[in-house]
């Protein structure tokens, strides 16, 4: 029983899914044949009474048969119009001696509750008991009244109940089209994030390396006959900040590549790695003076957003600035970490748009990303300032700042 009852799901679902692909004017088409047929059949089998013009021959019965069923063609349309000409014409064949079902009829009741509101439904049943009460009390027939109200009430219940199950699939189709645009846009949302994320990692990193790469070799050409052992020094900063670079590089190229967000990576640089970053700075020739307390450590992102800031502002003092003075101020409070980048070198230079100005806008990203403030702008007495508010606990939603 049990395996007979598997293949006949099966062939009752896809019979379903065909009925559901075929269009809905030629379903109708096809149920108002059915119903004329079944009509006509029990016109053909039943006793036929003389009307008020005699008897109607047999020709003129099946051609009445098909226009009382014939409205249910249009039936999803205009429900109402339905039930008033399946009304009508099986009224008027009973009439006329051609013993009609009501089949036409209590099709085009179901169509009502089916497609129109509960206020016609109510009416239109209203109705429809009125008149088929008033027929069987005519007849005499009263132990049929009782089968009849039951028919004509459960098919209008029928109705609204398929009504209500055609709102829910609607709403339901609708709510995971709407589901799907929202995962589509986070999708979007996120590549976005993550090649923002990306382009600010390889700018900081290349940025930095780069300049220090120029401005040691630009220095080794001048020294290189004069002080070879300060120009071969150059060429050593040169080749180690190249090396950096590269791991750096392979790094965030492996974080691409990889497909599990466990491996481990390589630790990156905070709060505690900014005097490495002044020396590196000054080896380059960058006269920096770093105040901040000792034995300072803040890991995390808010640790690489004020790290990569201070990278990001001195590479700007490297390119355009030519200061005599650059003073790097880390403040580390109760609840925030204060980053002061100041110098008194050329303030048109550093408000340059080379690269697109990339820098500066990167820098107020990485402050905003763990819900931090930046500021940039020139000093009053000469040079420029770039100041950084970031509290320790960010409120940012890039959390994987410190993963990349």
């Amino acid at each position: 029983m049990t395996a007979m009852s598997v293949p006949m799901r099966e062939r009752a679902a896809r019979w379903t899914a065909r009925a559901r692909r075929t269009p809905p004017w030629l379903q109708d088409l096809v149920l108002a044949i059915v119903v004329s047929e079944a009509d006509l059949a029990a016109v053909l089998l039943s006793e036929r009474t003389d009307g008020p013009f005699g008897e109607v021959s047999t020709p003129v019965a099946a051609v009445v048969v098909v226009l009382v069923a014939l409205p249910l063609v249009f039936r999803r349309s205009n429900p109402g119009l339905t039930m008033l000409l399946t009304g009508f014409g099986a009224g008027a064949a009973g009439a006329v001696g051609i013993p009609v079902q009501p089949l036409a009829p209590i099709v085009a009741l179901y169509t009502v509750a089916a497609w129109s509101t509960l206020t016609d439904t109510v009416v239109t049943t209203a109705i429809f008991l009125t008149v088929t009460t008033s027929l069987v009390l005519s007849t005499g027939q009263l132990y049929v009244l009782y089968s009849n109200t039951l028919i004509v009430l459960g098919v209008a219940v029928l109705g609204r109940i398929i009504r209500s199950h055609r709102e829910q699939a609607h709403e339901l189709a609708l709510r995971a089209h709407e589901l799907g645009l929202e995962r589509e846009e986070r999708a979007r949302l996120a590549i976005r994030t993550e090649r923002a994320r990306i382009a600010r990692e390889m700018h900081d990193v290349l940025a930095h390396s780069t300049s220090v790469m120029v401005v040691q070799a630009t220095g080794a050409q001048r020294l290189v006959r004069t002080r070879p052992e300060a120009a071969e020094d150059a060429l050593g900063v040169i080749a180690e900040t190249g090396r950096q670079s590269l791991a750096d590089l392979r790094r965030m190229l492996g974080l691409l590549r990889r497909e599990d967000d466990r491996v481990p990576t390589a630790p990156q640089p905070t709060l505690v790695d900014i005097p490495d970053l002044v020396a590196e700075f000054v080896d380059a020739g960058v006269p920096v003076d770093l105040r901040m307390p000792d034995r300072t450590s803040l890991d995390g992102p808010v640790g690489l957003s004020a790290y990569r800031i201070v990278q990001e502002a001195l590479t700007n003092v490297l390119k355009h600035a030519d200061p005599q003075r650059v003073i790097v101020d880390v403040r580390l409070l109760d609840a925030r970490v204060e980053v002061e980048v100041l110098d008194d070198g050329g303030v048109a230079r550093q408000l340059d748009t080379v690269g697109g100005g990339y820098g500066l806008v990167g820098m107020r990203e990485r402050a905003g990303l763990v819900g931090g403030t930046l500021e940039a702008g020139p000093r009053p007495g000469g040079g420029f300032r770039v100041a950084a508010t970031l509290p320790l606990e960010p409120s940012g939603d890039d959390e994987r700042e410190d993963a990349a």
